[in-house]
């Protein structure tokens, strides 16, 4: 006999109360299976165990139950976003679809799930700590420059580094889109990075910005002399 899976208390423990299915079991000379289900049905059965199942059934039919199927493994991520769709309440779920679902999605495809978020950027409740108005920013000025908007994005950054010399957020995407996109110019790279130096904390950020410098001024040395007019 094979209960399971399925909605536990809508759908697979009522038939067991019925009258006679539980004289009819008694009479079953094989196993009583449980399949439990995958994931959790909902926040009304958060912490509702493959054993609580097995539980409740042997108490319905008065006999235990001989098997419990149970997964052990993790979820895909695809499984998970759609129960985390499934579940979701109180809050927007942005969803994208993709040919590899099962791998980290590209540029591309985070630039177009991030893309309609932008102009609830300042949606966001305040007052914010400047850790978040720093990620806010920073991810402003990522998608602008996705999307190809590198002059915006950078008026983004040049703001953000202007009050807050030290930000790492900012720091990071100006350092990705300079040794990427190739902006801003040297000049203004240095700059920035030098007015951070005493300012940043962190020593993987710090030895980033060394070396970036360091490549700068290794580039201006090899520059070749402009030539003298004729």
């Amino acid at each position: 006999m094979i209960i399971g899976p399925g909605s536990f208390f809508t759908s697979l423990l009522p038939p067991l109360l019925v009258r006679g299915v539980r004289e009819a079991l008694a009479d079953v000379r094989g196993p009583i299976i449980v399949i439990a289900n995958l994931l959790t049905e909902g926040s009304g059965m958060a912490g509702f165990t493959a054993a609580d199942a097995a539980r409740w059934v042997s108490r319905a039919i008065e006999r235990p139950v001989d098997v419990v199927i149970a997964n052990t493994g993790r979820p895909s991520k695809e499984t998970l976003m759609r129960y985390a769709a499934e579940q979701a309440s109180g809050f927007g779920l942005a969803q994208v679809s993709g040919i590899e679902s099962e791998r980290e999605l590209p540029f591309a495809g985070l630039q177009q799930l991030c893309a309609p978020l932008l102009d609830h950027l300042d949606a966001l409740p305040g007052p914010l700590p400047d850790r978040l108005v720093s990620q806010r920013e920073a991810i402003r000025a990522r998608i602008l420059m996705l999307q190809g908007h590198n002059e915006e994005g950078l008026a983004v950054l040049r703001a953000r580094l202007e009050d807050e010399p030290g930000d790492a957020f900012a720091l990071g995407v100006l350092l990705e889109s300079f040794h990427v996109r190739h902006v801003p110019e040297p000049a203004e790279m240095v700059y920035w990075l030098k007015s951070a130096r005493r300012h940043v904390m962190d020593p993987a950020l710090a030895q980033e910005m060394e070396a970036t410098l360091d490549a700068i001024a290794k580039s201006q040395q090899q520059a070749p002399a402009p030539a003298p007019p004729p």
